[in-house]
């Protein structure tokens, strides 16, 4: 039997056998994904040894104890876009025209958001993940090599410098409590009912605690997920969905209050989001840029694809020298994009009028419109 979890919910202080027993059943029914009939028939048979309830009935009892509530967000019926930010008012999908609501004014399709906030802290409620999550501030680098994402330049430049939120600078540096957790946001589709190529997909939205040890990490128990993307396609603006998320992780830059176990206090939890992981698509969709076959391909530089005026493939690509010898790139100093850099094509981009306009700096830019 696992040891108890202090917990402090409904006015109990741990939880009960049958709580205990309940959480062992419903894990069982999740890892081993057996059908409810067959979960109902395990506890009939073993019903002289424990008392095992109904999954409606563990399923609302976990969602009291974990104290997780899930947040419901319109979303378009193609998953084009959630209704969230600056789309929170609309009525109609602008990419693919679909009314948000049906006859009845009733939302169409949600997306299910679920906080990493309260996750988050029952980490720290646990004598034995609290230990697991001191591995960040227990790594040490030789220097020399590269083991973990601690060595890298990034995360050593983080803490050294003064969290900034909204343009406002905090006396806290990044990391610089033991606690501090340092996490990545992973996104990446996937085919429903093993399809082929061109069928439904939909798209998670992972959390990588890196506190952890590598070699747990990447475990599918230890990925914390908030929330699914329907399909039947991918979505048009990612940056709709995960609205929630970031204004998340703004407020735990800020800095959270959670019960540390081990200390017996309260502490203000923060964590940091690294970078985003994913594949190309999921990259350009994370950073709300155009495609890798743009004019405009990488998301790192500056450099305008080219074809061969004297082919017949007039296939865009990026070389080193023009096909007519009239501009050549320094691999050692190309025109690296920055933020402000972004930001600046943006704002152009919205203060054009016609569409026409907008399409051209778009792909000119590599920005989405």
């Amino acid at each position: 039997m696992p040891p108890r979890i202090l917990i402090h919910v409904l006015g109990h202080d741990e939880l009960t056998d049958t709580d205990i027993d309940n959480i062992n059943a419903f894990k069982f029914l999740m890892v081993a994904n057996i059908p409810r009939t067959a979960f109902n028939q395990m506890r009939f048979s073993f019903r002289h040894k424990m008392e095992i309830h109904s999954i409606y009935v563990i399923t609302h009892r976990l969602a009291l104890l974990s104290e997780v509530v899930p947040l419901w967000y319109d979303c378009c019926i193609n998953s084009c876009i959630a209704y969230t930010g600056d789309y929170v008012n609309d009525l109609t999908c602008p990419y693919c025209k679909q009314p948000r609501h049906n006859a009845k004014n009733k939302p169409r399709r949600m997306f299910c958001y679920i906080p990493i906030i309260p996750r988050l802290q029952k980490l720290f409620s646990n004598i034995k993940s609290r230990e697991e999550l001191l591995y960040r501030h227990e790594y040490h680098s030789d220097g020399s090599s590269i083991s973990d994402v601690f060595d890298g330049e990034h995360y050593k430049n983080l803490c050294k410098t003064r969290v900034s939120v909204d343009g406002k600078i905090f006396l806290h540096k990044y990391f610089s409590d033991k606690r501090d957790i340092a996490f990545s946001v992973c996104m990446d589709s996937y085919l429903l009912y093993k399809r082929r190529r061109g069928g439904p997909s939909a798209t998670p939205i992972l959390i990588q605690l890196y506190n952890l040890p590598p070699d747990v990490r990447t475990h599918l128990s230890r990925l914390v997920c908030t929330g699914v993307i329907p399909g039947p396609k991918g979505p048009k603006r990612l940056d709709t969905f995960v609205f929630p998320l970031e204004e998340e992780i703004a407020s735990l830059a800020v800095g959270v209050p959670t019960y540390d176990c081990v200390e017996k206090s309260i502490f203000l939890m923060r964590g940091y989001h690294l970078f985003p992981q994913g594949d190309i698509i999921a990259i350009e969709k994370a950073l709300g840029i155009k495609g890798h076959n743009s004019k405009c391909p990488c998301r790192g530089c500056e450099q305008k694809a080219i074809n061969d005026p004297n082919a017949t493939n007039k296939t865009y690509y990026i070389p080193l020298m023009h096909p007519n010898q009239t501009k050549s790139w320094d691999p050692h100093n190309l025109p690296l994009r920055s933020h402000n850099d972004w930001a600046a094509s943006t704002e152009r981009i919205s203060q054009l009028v016609t569409k026409k306009d907008k399409n051209i700096f778009s792909q000119h830019f590599r920005v989405r419109v």
